[in-house]
Protein backbone atom coordinates (compact mmCIF):
# COMPACT_ATOMS: atom_id res chain seq x y z
CA UNK A 1 0.00 0.00 0.00
CA UNK A 2 1.30 3.27 -0.81
CA UNK A 3 3.86 3.95 -3.67
CA UNK A 4 7.49 2.97 -3.80
CA UNK A 5 9.32 4.24 -1.69
CA UNK A 6 12.47 5.72 -3.37
CA UNK A 7 9.94 6.91 -6.13
CA UNK A 8 10.32 11.09 -5.34
CA UNK A 9 13.74 12.32 -5.93
CA UNK A 10 15.00 14.66 -8.98
CA UNK A 11 17.50 17.29 -9.30
CA UNK A 12 19.28 19.65 -11.42
CA UNK A 13 22.82 20.26 -12.06
CA UNK A 14 24.22 23.90 -13.47
CA UNK A 15 27.87 24.70 -14.61
CA UNK A 16 28.60 28.04 -15.05
CA UNK A 17 32.35 28.73 -16.41
CA UNK A 18 33.68 31.90 -17.37
CA UNK A 19 37.40 31.74 -19.30
CA UNK A 20 39.17 33.42 -21.15
CA UNK A 21 42.48 33.10 -23.66
CA UNK A 22 44.92 35.34 -24.72
CA UNK A 23 48.01 34.28 -27.14
CA UNK A 24 50.70 36.36 -28.56
CA UNK A 25 53.21 35.88 -31.37
CA UNK A 26 56.87 37.86 -30.78
CA UNK A 27 59.64 36.65 -32.75
CA UNK A 28 60.86 33.29 -31.82
CA UNK A 29 57.89 32.71 -29.17
CA UNK A 30 54.34 31.50 -29.13
CA UNK A 31 52.88 32.77 -25.62
CA UNK A 32 49.92 31.19 -24.08
CA UNK A 33 47.82 32.39 -21.09
CA UNK A 34 44.55 32.23 -19.34
CA UNK A 35 42.09 31.70 -17.06
CA UNK A 36 38.97 30.27 -16.20
CA UNK A 37 36.55 30.23 -13.15
CA UNK A 38 34.44 27.08 -12.90
CA UNK A 39 30.98 27.20 -10.55
CA UNK A 40 29.02 24.11 -9.55
CA UNK A 41 25.63 23.70 -8.48
CA UNK A 42 23.79 20.45 -7.69
CA UNK A 43 20.20 21.20 -5.96
CA UNK A 44 18.63 17.59 -5.36
CA UNK A 45 15.80 15.75 -3.09
CA UNK A 46 15.41 12.18 -2.47
CA UNK A 47 12.34 11.88 -0.23
CA UNK A 48 13.12 8.04 0.41
CA UNK A 49 10.21 6.93 2.02
CA UNK A 50 8.33 10.06 2.93
CA UNK A 51 4.90 8.86 1.62
CA UNK A 52 5.39 5.62 3.63
CA UNK A 53 4.80 2.25 2.55
CA UNK A 54 2.72 -0.19 4.09
CA UNK A 55 2.90 -3.88 3.17
CA UNK A 56 0.61 -6.90 2.99
CA UNK A 57 2.67 -9.70 2.17
CA UNK A 58 1.47 -13.52 2.03
CA UNK A 59 2.33 -15.40 5.37
CA UNK A 60 2.91 -19.58 6.38
CA UNK A 61 0.06 -21.39 9.20
CA UNK A 62 0.89 -20.01 12.28
CA UNK A 63 2.58 -17.09 11.37
CA UNK A 64 1.04 -14.69 14.38
CA UNK A 65 0.54 -17.28 16.45
CA UNK A 66 -0.77 -21.43 16.68
CA UNK A 67 -4.10 -22.20 14.65
CA UNK A 68 -3.38 -19.63 12.04
CA UNK A 69 -3.57 -20.84 8.83
CA UNK A 70 -1.43 -19.75 5.78
CA UNK A 71 -2.98 -16.55 4.29
CA UNK A 72 -2.67 -14.64 0.82
CA UNK A 73 -1.77 -10.81 1.20
CA UNK A 74 -5.15 -9.51 0.61
CA UNK A 75 -6.55 -11.61 3.01
CA UNK A 76 -3.57 -10.31 5.78
CA UNK A 77 -5.08 -6.70 4.57
CA UNK A 78 -8.43 -7.23 5.17
CA UNK A 79 -7.05 -8.51 8.63
CA UNK A 80 -5.23 -5.65 9.12
CA UNK A 81 -2.28 -7.51 9.54
CA UNK A 82 1.00 -5.23 8.57
CA UNK A 83 3.56 -7.67 7.32
CA UNK A 84 6.22 -4.67 7.30
CA UNK A 85 6.26 -0.85 6.56
CA UNK A 86 8.95 1.64 5.82
CA UNK A 87 8.88 5.31 6.03
CA UNK A 88 11.37 8.24 6.22
CA UNK A 89 11.72 11.25 8.08
CA UNK A 90 14.19 14.40 8.07
CA UNK A 91 15.32 16.81 5.50
CA UNK A 92 14.77 16.17 2.07
CA UNK A 93 16.02 18.59 -0.20
CA UNK A 94 19.97 19.64 -0.20
CA UNK A 95 21.83 22.05 -2.20
CA UNK A 96 25.86 21.62 -3.08
CA UNK A 97 28.20 23.99 -4.24
CA UNK A 98 31.73 24.12 -5.17
CA UNK A 99 34.21 26.67 -6.96
CA UNK A 100 37.41 25.69 -9.11
CA UNK A 101 39.63 27.91 -10.65
CA UNK A 102 42.54 27.69 -12.49
CA UNK A 103 45.28 29.36 -15.02
CA UNK A 104 47.99 28.13 -16.92
CA UNK A 105 50.99 30.06 -18.81
CA UNK A 106 52.71 28.36 -21.73
CA UNK A 107 55.89 29.43 -24.03
CA UNK A 108 56.27 27.65 -27.23
CA UNK A 109 59.67 28.81 -28.33
CA UNK A 110 61.45 28.01 -31.67
CA UNK A 111 65.23 27.80 -30.42
CA UNK A 112 66.85 26.77 -33.21
CA UNK A 113 65.25 26.18 -36.82
CA UNK A 114 65.26 22.26 -35.86
CA UNK A 115 64.40 22.49 -32.02
CA UNK A 116 61.19 23.95 -30.61
CA UNK A 117 60.70 24.00 -26.96
CA UNK A 118 57.18 23.84 -25.10
CA UNK A 119 57.45 25.47 -21.62
CA UNK A 120 54.27 25.91 -19.50
CA UNK A 121 52.75 25.49 -16.32
CA UNK A 122 49.33 25.26 -15.07
CA UNK A 123 48.00 26.03 -11.38
CA UNK A 124 44.86 24.51 -10.17
CA UNK A 125 42.33 25.57 -7.71
CA UNK A 126 40.14 22.84 -6.91
CA UNK A 127 37.92 22.66 -4.14
CA UNK A 128 35.48 20.42 -2.19
CA UNK A 129 31.82 21.06 -1.92
CA UNK A 130 29.36 22.67 1.11
CA UNK A 131 26.06 22.42 1.23
CA UNK A 132 23.95 25.27 1.92
CA UNK A 133 22.63 24.40 5.08
CA UNK A 134 25.49 22.83 6.27
CA UNK A 135 23.96 19.09 6.69
CA UNK A 136 27.10 16.91 6.48
CA UNK A 137 28.44 14.85 8.27
CA UNK A 138 32.31 13.14 8.97
CA UNK A 139 35.09 11.03 11.22
CA UNK A 140 36.84 13.65 13.47
CA UNK A 141 40.08 11.74 13.72
CA UNK A 142 40.36 10.20 10.43
CA UNK A 143 43.00 11.72 8.93
CA UNK A 144 43.24 15.22 10.70
CA UNK A 145 46.20 14.46 13.18
CA UNK A 146 43.78 14.79 15.76
CA UNK A 147 44.24 12.54 18.88
CA UNK A 148 40.86 10.21 19.49
CA UNK A 149 38.56 9.00 19.77
CA UNK A 150 37.16 8.74 16.50
CA UNK A 151 34.22 11.57 16.58
CA UNK A 152 31.40 11.78 14.61
CA UNK A 153 31.53 15.76 13.33
CA UNK A 154 29.29 18.32 11.30
CA UNK A 155 30.01 21.45 9.97
CA UNK A 156 30.56 24.37 12.64
CA UNK A 157 27.32 26.14 11.27
CA UNK A 158 25.33 22.95 11.08
CA UNK A 159 21.91 23.56 13.29
CA UNK A 160 22.24 22.07 16.29
CA UNK A 161 24.68 20.11 16.15
CA UNK A 162 27.47 22.27 14.73
CA UNK A 163 31.26 20.77 15.40
CA UNK A 164 33.36 23.79 16.50
CA UNK A 165 36.08 24.63 14.31
CA UNK A 166 34.80 22.08 11.55
CA UNK A 167 34.78 24.12 7.98
CA UNK A 168 31.41 23.70 6.04
CA UNK A 169 32.98 21.03 3.93
CA UNK A 170 33.80 19.16 6.99
CA UNK A 171 37.99 18.64 5.77
CA UNK A 172 40.62 20.46 6.66
CA UNK A 173 40.62 22.51 3.66
CA UNK A 174 37.96 22.86 1.18
CA UNK A 175 40.11 24.51 -1.16
CA UNK A 176 42.98 22.63 -2.46
CA UNK A 177 45.53 25.68 -3.94
CA UNK A 178 48.83 23.99 -4.16
CA UNK A 179 48.58 22.50 -7.44
CA UNK A 180 51.28 23.73 -9.46
CA UNK A 181 51.66 21.70 -12.73
CA UNK A 182 54.52 22.22 -15.25
CA UNK A 183 54.85 21.14 -18.30
CA UNK A 184 58.20 20.80 -20.75
CA UNK A 185 57.94 19.38 -24.34
CA UNK A 186 60.11 19.40 -27.47
CA UNK A 187 59.95 18.35 -31.00
CA UNK A 188 63.40 18.05 -33.32
CA UNK A 189 64.24 17.40 -36.82
CA UNK A 190 67.07 15.45 -36.17
CA UNK A 191 68.38 16.02 -40.36
CA UNK A 192 67.08 18.81 -41.25
CA UNK A 193 65.38 17.66 -44.05
CA UNK A 194 61.96 17.27 -42.64
CA UNK A 195 61.56 13.53 -42.91
CA UNK A 196 63.03 12.18 -39.21
CA UNK A 197 61.67 14.03 -36.16
CA UNK A 198 61.91 13.40 -31.92
CA UNK A 199 59.60 14.55 -30.10
CA UNK A 200 59.15 13.90 -26.06
CA UNK A 201 57.44 15.83 -23.14
CA UNK A 202 56.67 15.67 -19.74
CA UNK A 203 53.42 17.34 -17.36
CA UNK A 204 51.77 17.18 -14.01
CA UNK A 205 48.14 16.80 -14.26
CA UNK A 206 45.75 17.65 -11.61
CA UNK A 207 42.29 15.93 -11.60
CA UNK A 208 38.81 17.04 -10.25
CA UNK A 209 36.92 14.15 -8.24
CA UNK A 210 33.90 12.97 -7.51
CA UNK A 211 32.21 14.37 -4.38
CA UNK A 212 30.20 11.94 -4.02
CA UNK A 213 31.52 10.11 -1.09
CA UNK A 214 30.72 13.41 0.94
CA UNK A 215 27.42 14.31 -0.54
CA UNK A 216 26.21 10.92 0.48
CA UNK A 217 26.72 12.02 3.89
CA UNK A 218 23.97 14.08 3.84
CA UNK A 219 21.53 11.67 2.86
CA UNK A 220 21.41 9.77 5.99
CA UNK A 221 21.78 10.15 9.98
CA UNK A 222 21.33 12.36 11.38
CA UNK A 223 19.93 14.95 9.30
CA UNK A 224 16.83 11.53 8.05
CA UNK A 225 16.39 8.71 9.18
CA UNK A 226 14.71 4.97 7.79
CA UNK A 227 11.83 3.70 9.54
CA UNK A 228 11.07 0.06 8.85
CA UNK A 229 8.97 -2.25 11.48
CA UNK A 230 8.76 -5.99 11.86
CA UNK A 231 6.05 -7.93 11.02
CA UNK A 232 2.43 -7.97 12.98
CA UNK A 233 4.17 -5.08 15.51
CA UNK A 234 2.57 -2.03 14.22
CA UNK A 235 -1.35 -1.45 13.53
CA UNK A 236 -3.42 0.36 10.65
CA UNK A 237 -4.44 2.91 13.64
CA UNK A 238 -0.38 3.62 13.67
CA UNK A 239 1.70 2.31 11.31
CA UNK A 240 4.38 4.27 11.80
CA UNK A 241 4.59 4.68 15.87
CA UNK A 242 8.76 5.71 15.69
CA UNK A 243 8.49 8.61 13.18
CA UNK A 244 9.94 11.36 14.63
CA UNK A 245 8.53 15.37 13.97
CA UNK A 246 10.55 17.54 11.27
CA UNK A 247 11.62 19.65 14.44
CA UNK A 248 13.55 16.55 16.00
CA UNK A 249 16.00 17.03 13.14
CA UNK A 250 19.76 16.98 12.58
CA UNK A 251 19.44 14.57 15.10
CA UNK A 252 21.71 14.55 18.03
CA UNK A 253 24.31 12.36 18.14
CA UNK A 254 22.94 10.84 21.29
CA UNK A 255 19.90 9.75 19.37
CA UNK A 256 21.75 8.73 16.14
CA UNK A 257 24.79 6.30 17.48
CA UNK A 258 23.28 3.32 19.82
CA UNK A 259 26.11 3.43 22.90
CA UNK A 260 27.76 0.00 24.30
CA UNK A 261 25.99 0.08 27.64
CA UNK A 262 26.70 -3.45 28.79
CA UNK A 263 27.95 -7.37 28.00
CA UNK A 264 25.70 -10.36 28.52
CA UNK A 265 26.73 -12.42 31.42
CA UNK A 266 26.40 -15.49 29.82
CA UNK A 267 27.72 -14.85 26.21
CA UNK A 268 30.02 -11.96 26.38
CA UNK A 269 27.94 -9.99 23.71
CA UNK A 270 27.94 -6.46 23.74
CA UNK A 271 24.84 -4.52 24.79
CA UNK A 272 24.21 -1.46 23.19
CA UNK A 273 20.99 1.23 24.50
CA UNK A 274 19.41 1.24 20.73
CA UNK A 275 19.31 -2.77 20.55
CA UNK A 276 21.75 -3.19 17.65
CA UNK A 277 24.77 -1.73 16.49
CA UNK A 278 24.92 0.64 13.40
CA UNK A 279 25.04 -2.34 10.21
CA UNK A 280 24.41 0.39 7.87
CA UNK A 281 27.18 1.11 5.22
CA UNK A 282 28.78 4.59 6.43
CA UNK A 283 31.55 6.03 3.39
CA UNK A 284 33.05 9.13 4.34
CA UNK A 285 36.22 11.05 3.05
CA UNK A 286 39.03 11.19 4.98
CA UNK A 287 39.55 14.79 6.13
CA UNK A 288 43.10 15.16 4.51
CA UNK A 289 41.59 14.74 1.11
CA UNK A 290 43.74 16.97 -1.42
CA UNK A 291 43.63 16.52 -5.08
CA UNK A 292 44.87 13.51 -6.93
CA UNK A 293 47.11 13.52 -9.98
CA UNK A 294 48.85 12.14 -12.92
CA UNK A 295 52.83 12.36 -14.15
CA UNK A 296 52.82 11.85 -18.00
CA UNK A 297 55.89 10.93 -19.93
CA UNK A 298 56.32 10.01 -23.94
CA UNK A 299 59.07 10.11 -26.47
CA UNK A 300 58.02 9.64 -30.34
CA UNK A 301 59.78 8.67 -33.11
CA UNK A 302 58.32 9.59 -36.46
CA UNK A 303 60.05 8.89 -39.80
CA UNK A 304 59.02 9.18 -43.16
CA UNK A 305 59.60 5.70 -44.66
CA UNK A 306 58.11 6.27 -48.45
CA UNK A 307 56.36 8.62 -50.27
CA UNK A 308 53.01 9.75 -47.77
CA UNK A 309 53.97 7.01 -45.65
CA UNK A 310 54.95 7.62 -42.04
CA UNK A 311 55.90 5.11 -39.36
CA UNK A 312 55.72 6.11 -35.37
CA UNK A 313 57.45 4.31 -32.52
CA UNK A 314 57.19 5.40 -28.75
CA UNK A 315 57.29 4.88 -25.48
CA UNK A 316 54.38 7.10 -23.23
CA UNK A 317 54.47 6.24 -19.52
CA UNK A 318 51.79 7.60 -16.51
CA UNK A 319 51.88 7.29 -12.99
CA UNK A 320 48.77 7.95 -11.15
CA UNK A 321 49.58 9.61 -7.50
CA UNK A 322 47.37 9.78 -4.22
CA UNK A 323 44.41 8.34 -5.99
CA UNK A 324 41.07 7.69 -4.60
CA UNK A 325 40.35 4.52 -3.16
CA UNK A 326 38.31 2.66 -0.55
CA UNK A 327 40.38 2.06 1.80
CA UNK A 328 39.84 -0.56 4.46
CA UNK A 329 36.86 -1.49 6.76
CA UNK A 330 36.87 1.43 9.77
CA UNK A 331 35.72 -1.22 12.07
CA UNK A 332 37.35 -3.97 11.37
CA UNK A 333 36.67 -7.30 14.67
CA UNK A 334 39.63 -7.27 15.98
CA UNK A 335 41.87 -10.39 17.57
CA UNK A 336 41.84 -10.61 20.99
CA UNK A 337 43.54 -12.75 23.01
CA UNK A 338 44.08 -13.66 27.27
CA UNK A 339 48.52 -12.16 26.07
CA UNK A 340 47.35 -9.33 23.77
CA UNK A 341 43.58 -8.15 24.88
CA UNK A 342 41.63 -5.84 23.18
CA UNK A 343 41.23 -2.65 25.92
CA UNK A 344 38.29 -0.37 26.22
CA UNK A 345 39.94 2.64 27.99
CA UNK A 346 38.36 3.49 31.26
CA UNK A 347 37.56 7.14 29.72
CA UNK A 348 35.20 5.62 27.76
CA UNK A 349 34.51 2.44 30.05
CA UNK A 350 32.96 4.18 33.07
CA UNK A 351 29.08 3.41 32.15
CA UNK A 352 29.27 -0.01 30.67
CA UNK A 353 28.34 -3.12 32.76
CA UNK A 354 30.55 -6.00 33.22
CA UNK A 355 28.59 -8.56 35.24
CA UNK A 356 31.27 -11.28 37.23
CA UNK A 357 31.45 -14.08 35.35
CA UNK A 358 31.01 -12.77 31.55
CA UNK A 359 33.05 -15.04 29.93
CA UNK A 360 36.16 -13.57 27.89
CA UNK A 361 35.53 -9.66 29.41
CA UNK A 362 36.37 -8.46 32.66
CA UNK A 363 37.26 -4.93 33.97
CA UNK A 364 41.10 -3.52 35.25
CA UNK A 365 41.84 -2.39 38.40
CA UNK A 366 42.00 1.23 36.22
CA UNK A 367 38.36 0.77 35.52
CA UNK A 368 39.42 -0.59 32.05
CA UNK A 369 37.76 -3.39 30.00
CA UNK A 370 39.56 -6.13 28.78
CA UNK A 371 38.29 -8.58 26.23
CA UNK A 372 40.52 -11.66 25.72
CA UNK A 373 38.34 -14.18 23.81
CA UNK A 374 37.39 -14.16 19.77
CA UNK A 375 33.19 -15.52 19.73
CA UNK A 376 30.59 -14.82 17.07
CA UNK A 377 28.33 -13.22 19.42
CA UNK A 378 31.68 -10.35 21.20
CA UNK A 379 32.63 -9.26 17.92
CA UNK A 380 30.70 -6.13 17.47
CA UNK A 381 32.76 -5.64 20.96
CA UNK A 382 35.99 -6.75 19.23
CA UNK A 383 36.25 -3.28 17.14
CA UNK A 384 38.25 -0.37 17.49
CA UNK A 385 35.33 1.99 18.08
CA UNK A 386 32.85 0.17 20.09
CA UNK A 387 31.68 3.52 21.74
CA UNK A 388 30.55 5.00 18.12
CA UNK A 389 28.05 2.05 18.11
CA UNK A 390 29.49 0.75 13.98
CA UNK A 391 28.64 -2.72 13.75
CA UNK A 392 31.94 -4.85 13.08
CA UNK A 393 33.39 -3.71 9.48
CA UNK A 394 31.31 -0.70 9.23
CA UNK A 395 32.08 2.43 8.14
CA UNK A 396 34.79 3.00 5.22
CA UNK A 397 35.93 6.49 4.20
CA UNK A 398 37.99 7.31 1.38
CA UNK A 399 41.36 7.38 1.48
CA UNK A 400 44.27 8.19 -1.05
CA UNK A 401 46.21 5.41 -0.95
CA UNK A 402 45.78 4.63 -4.43
CA UNK A 403 48.50 5.02 -6.80
CA UNK A 404 49.16 3.30 -10.91
CA UNK A 405 51.59 3.25 -12.93
CA UNK A 406 51.51 2.66 -17.15
CA UNK A 407 54.20 2.10 -19.22
CA UNK A 408 53.85 0.91 -23.32
CA UNK A 409 55.77 0.67 -26.34
CA UNK A 410 52.87 2.32 -29.52
CA UNK A 411 53.77 1.60 -33.30
CA UNK A 412 51.69 3.54 -35.89
CA UNK A 413 51.66 3.73 -39.45
CA UNK A 414 49.67 5.90 -41.65
CA UNK A 415 49.45 6.87 -45.16
CA UNK A 416 47.70 9.96 -46.75
CA UNK A 417 46.64 9.68 -50.44
CA UNK A 418 46.14 11.83 -53.10
CA UNK A 419 42.24 11.00 -53.38
CA UNK A 420 41.95 12.41 -49.44
CA UNK A 421 41.76 8.89 -48.36
CA UNK A 422 43.31 8.33 -44.63
CA UNK A 423 44.88 4.76 -43.80
CA UNK A 424 46.50 4.12 -40.30
CA UNK A 425 47.46 0.91 -38.09
CA UNK A 426 48.46 1.23 -34.43
CA UNK A 427 49.62 -1.66 -32.04
CA UNK A 428 50.21 -0.70 -28.36
CA UNK A 429 52.03 -3.02 -25.78
CA UNK A 430 51.68 -2.12 -22.25
CA UNK A 431 51.42 -2.65 -18.85
CA UNK A 432 49.74 -1.25 -16.05
CA UNK A 433 49.72 -2.01 -12.53
CA UNK A 434 47.64 0.00 -9.67
CA UNK A 435 46.17 -0.68 -6.34
CA UNK A 436 42.32 0.53 -6.08
CA UNK A 437 41.09 -0.51 -9.85
CA UNK A 438 36.95 -0.53 -9.89
CA UNK A 439 37.10 2.01 -6.56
Amino acid sequence: MGTNVNDVRGGAFNTFVAADDYSWSHGKHLLRMGGEIDRYQLNRFNQFGSRGNVSFANTGANFGGPGIPPLVGFQNFLLGRITSTQAGAGFFNFGFRATDAASYFQDDWKLYPRLTLNLGVRWEGLSTAHEINNYLSNFGGLGDGQPGPISIIHPADTPKVGTPGVSDCTLLHCFDKNNFAPRFGFAWDVFGNHNTALRGGYGIYYQRVSNQSLLQTSGGLPFNQAISAAALSVTLQNPFPTIRPQSDFPLSTDQVVPKLVGFNGATGAPIFNGGSPLSGFFFFPSRDFRSPYAQQWNLTLQQKVIRNWVLELGYVGTRGVSLLGPGGPLNPGLICTTTSPCTIPSSLASGINVPAGTPGVARNADGSIAISNNTAANVDARVPVQYLGLANSRGQFATQFGSSIYNSLQATISHQYSSGLYFQGAYTFSKSIDNSSGS
